[in-house]
């Protein structure tokens, strides 16, 4: 096959002008195996993702070549600048080819440095350490390994709770596998079961119809500490719920205050060092302990450190229950409300009453 960049790229506006089937043509020569885009303008992008590629490795190809061209071109020099001496005495026998420095430069070529394994290289596998040398070029069997998938076909339904009252769920198909799903389908429309329970026992909770091209979906739920699972499938033909994956159950946690009181706190000064700590400590430590649990007796004991630290607040009932009047079920269902903003509410309400 002729390589695609030795004419002019394609521009976007040609490329929209071809049909479906010439594009996916054009993907498949360009070493594409699977075009898995079914919208033209998504086709359109990973071609010219392609034309990067190709033209990269195509770009690198050629200055690799380049330097055996210059050695060529050396040897051929120095070759030239030493026949002029052996016509300086016609008289004398021509030594012998091997032991001529004619002879000698032009079998020897220059020698690439050694080759160590790298320390400071860059490579796309950012937290892997090869164990392998570079090649001279100081290219990498791991570069241009490609883009991920958008799925690897498993055909897996995830649930995992968000919070009290969202469910995400994620199914793993691939283009080629839920266009088979949709042609099976009554209406060629594919669905999520929600079921309210752990196992099949358990009631219908909710069907949602899916978009063609959704892969994932948030789902919101009344109910909070509670089970949930789902299935992902379609109606046939013959109006039969056909389950193509089921998903473990999820729990949702509960929209309260938590129960559990066992948090412990302890301050770990920056500027002494663990050993250090340890030093101070270590005729304390029971069996079974860290030294964060030691940290936190002694400190909850009062126990004079060459440090300052806070001891923990003894709450009393009443502040228990002004505390759990705060945080009210509202406050909780705010979808994207984080620590920070949870603080700056909490402070002027709570001003003065704790």
């Amino acid at each position: 096959m002729s390589n695609p960049f030795k004419n002019p790229a394609v521009k976007r506006t040609q490329l929209r002008l071809k049909t479906m089937k010439a594009l996916k043509a054009l993907a498949l020569s360009m070493g594409i195996k699977r075009p898995s885009a079914t919208r033209k303008e998504d086709l359109i992008e990973e071609i010219k993702a392609a034309e990067k590629i190709l033209k990269h490795k195509h770009g690198r190809a050629r200055s690799a070549a380049q330097p055996k061209k210059a050695a060529t071109g050396r040897a051929k020099t120095a070759t030239s600048r030493a026949a002029p001496k052996q016509t300086l005495s016609p008289a004398k026998p021509a030594p012998t080819p091997r032991r001529t420095p004619t002879s000698r430069r032009r079998i020897s070529a220059p020698l690439p440095p050694p080759v160590s394994a790298p320390t400071t290289a860059s490579f796309e596998h950012k937290f892997e350490t090869p164990s392998h040398p570079l090649p001279p070029n100081g290219g990498s069997p791991y570069d241009n390994l490609g883009e991920l998938p958008e799925a690897y076909g498993t055909g897996r339904l995830f649930f995992a709770a968000r919070d009290p009252h969202w469910i995400y769920a994620y199914w793993d198909y691939t283009v080629q596998q839920v266009e088979e799903m949709r042609r099976a389908a009554r209406h060629g429309d594919l669905k999520l079961r929600i079921y309210a329970g752990r196992d099949v026992s358990a009631p219908l909770f909710q069907e949602i119809t899916l978009t063609p091209s959704s892969h994932n979906w948030f789902i919101q739920v009344e109910r909070s500490d509670a089970d949930f699972y789902g299935e992902f499938g379609y109606y046939n033909a013959q109006g039969e719920f056909a389950v193509a994956s089921r998903s473990r159950p999820t729990h949702t946690p509960a929209d309260r205050m938590s129960d559990r009181k066992d948090a412990r706190f302890v301050t770990i000064p920056f500027h002494i060092r663990f050993h250090e700590l340890f030093e101070m400590v270590r005729a304390h430590f029971r069996d079974g302990e860290e030294l964060a649990d030691v940290l936190h007796r002694l400190q909850a004991a009062g126990f004079r450190f060459p440090f300052e630290y806070g001891l923990e607040p003894g709450w009393s009932a009443e502040q228990e229950r002004k505390l759990g009047s705060y945080f009210k079920a509202e406050l909780l269902r705010f979808i994207q409300s984080g620590s920070v903003q949870v603080a700056q509410w909490l402070r002027p309400t709570a001003s003065g009453g704790l």
